[in-house]
């Protein structure tokens, strides 16, 4: 059963360090692009403003894995029973994480300069307009939580791990373009694209996730359709 699991779960360990890379590598990048450009002070501000809004946007990263933990011994249970009940659970799994989003991210991209200004201090306003665009990038954290759901019950470790090694590889390209002329506004937008692609675009390539990808589609088209499913 040992040997079983660890064949089973290895991807998910490079998967673990993949991700963090996707999600760290912008910090690196405006560091080691804009001091060859802009001298080593004013680089280090770049990333000091970046990192103040990175931290505070992870720490909403927190709501979506409580909800999908919660809600993941039902989804599994229901795939035992049958398959509509499966795909209707998570259906209405992806139907919460966009509302989840909603809630969180609209009043964060009105709020997050105020906000910011009142923890940090003036000085750090910069990073409350890189906060509200990376009120955007909670859209990605909340689907591809929900979609773990998915990638357990269905044992796609290694289609997983493909994905993440593929949004590290487009992250790092798109900064390389969009760092020096755009700096942490670049970062933001090559996170985004690069988990729009790791999350939803890939699914079409693989006929065992394309129902999935109608699932999440359709739970962000109905959000408000959502019920207990039984």
């Amino acid at each position: 059963m040992a040997s079983h699991l660890l064949r089973e779960s290895w991807p998910m360990l490079i998967y673990g360090m993949a991700l963090y890379v996707q999600a760290r590598i912008d910090q690196v990048m405006i560091r080691d692009m804009l001091s060859t450009r802009v001298g080593d002070e004013e680089a280090f501000a770049e990333v000091g403003q970046y990192s103040v809004a990175l931290r505070m946007i992870e720490a909403l990263g927190f709501i979506p894995v409580i909800m999908q933990k919660t809600l993941a011994p039902a989804v599994t249970k229901a795939k035992a029973l049958s398959h509509e009940l499966y795909t209707d659970r998570l259906l209405n799994q992806y139907r919460l994480m966009f509302a989840l989003f909603l809630i969180t991210s609209v009043p964060l991209y009105f709020l997050a300069r105020p906000i910011v200004v009142l923890l940090f201090g003036p000085e750090f306003e910069p990073a409350g307009i890189l906060l509200s665009l990376f009120a955007i990038r909670l859209f990605f954290t909340n689907m591809g939580t929900g979609k773990s759901s998915f990638i357990t019950n269905e044992s796609l470790f290694r289609y997983s791990l493909f994905t993440a090694l593929v949004g590290v590889a487009v992250n790092v390209g798109i900064n390389w373009l969009l760092i020096p002329e755009y700096r942490s506004i670049g970062a933001i937008w090559a996170t985004i694209i690069s988990f729009l692609i790791s999350i939803f675009a890939l699914d079409l390539i693989f006929p065992r996730t394309r129902e999935n990808l109608r699932l999440m589609v359709r739970g962000i088209l109905t959000f408000w359709r959502f019920h207990r499913a039984s």
